[in-house]
Formats: structure tokens, sequence, C-alpha cells
């Protein structure tokens, strides 16, 4: 498949607590699944943990387990989780506001930048000069090679060409 641009939930893996959940997910995981080639935490993985801590943090913070009270101060919470940040608008979770634009070439994928809710395109996720417009982050490859983006017709052939 080439042509194809993507996004991707952003986290920041340079953390200390990122780094540890991912030395003992390495060990159980690289254990058990001695064959697969990745043994990182993905987002799914980090959202998992993230669920865990909140409710841990409410029972911390003296919450008795029954139901609608734990809710309730499940849906009080307000931190900076490993998948990122963890509050709830509405009963909720907020949506990320950080994702990782990435444009994919045949069995691999090449990363543009980072797109965030407030600042818009950008070639580094602390980079202080961002844009609204993606050409800002390069030259995306597109199918058969074109420079420019499929449309119309073209986006259709395009998209059953990369099948």
């Amino acid at each position: 498949m080439q042509g194809v641009v993507g996004v991707m939930n952003f986290f920041l893996d340079t953390r200390s607590d990122f780094h540890s959940l991912s030395t003992r997910f390495f060990g159980f995981f690289g254990q058990k699944y001695p064959e697969e080639k990745h043994h990182e935490p993905g987002i799914f993985a980090l959202q998992a943990y993230d669920a865990v801590w909140t409710v841990g943090l409410v029972m911390n913070e003296g919450c008795n387990n029954k139901g609608r009270q734990l809710l309730e101060s499940i849906l009080k919470t307000d931190f900076e989780g490993l998948s990122g940040n963890i509050q709830f608008t509405k009963r909720k979770l907020e949506p990320a506001t950080q994702f990782q634009i990435i444009n994919i070439i045949e069995k691999s994928y090449r990363e543009l930048g980072f797109w965030t809710d407030n600042l818009g395109f950008s070639h580094s996720i602390n980079n202080g000069v961002h844009n609204l417009s993606m050409e800002s982050l390069g030259h995306v490859f597109w199918p058969r090679g074109s420079r420019s983006a499929p449309r119309g017709k073209n986006c259709i052939h395009a998209y059953f060409s990369c099948k």
C-alpha cells in the first residue's frame, strides 16, 4: 500500500512512568509471545493502564467502592495519563488533542509531523512553528508517485489501486 496519509494517537514515550510500564510490559509480553517482533505497549495498553490508574487514584482518595459514588469520583478525575489527558466532560472522556501524521509507503510508514487541536500542523510536537496547512509538513508520497493528492475519480481509483 502506498500513498495513504493517516493519523495515530500521539503519546510521549520519554516519560519515566512510560519506561517503567514498558519494561514490565516487555517482560510479560516478551515471555508469553517471543515470536512477536514488537513488545512495546501501544495506545490501547496505555488507555487500559490509565483506566486502572484512574480507579486506583479515586480509591486511594478514600472513595468507597459503591457504584454511584465511585462513578461520580471518576468523572471528577483530571490528570495527565500515559495516553494523554484524563478528564471527563458531560460524562465522557475528552478526546485526544494531539495526533501524529504519517504517510504509508509500501510496508512501512514515514512520520510527517504532528497536528494539535489548538495549533494545527508542525514538524515537532514541541516546535513553536505551527501552520494550519498540512503542506508545511513537506512532501507526501501519493498513489502511483503523484505529486498531488488524488481528487474526484482519481481519488476512487487511487483507493482501489492501493488494495
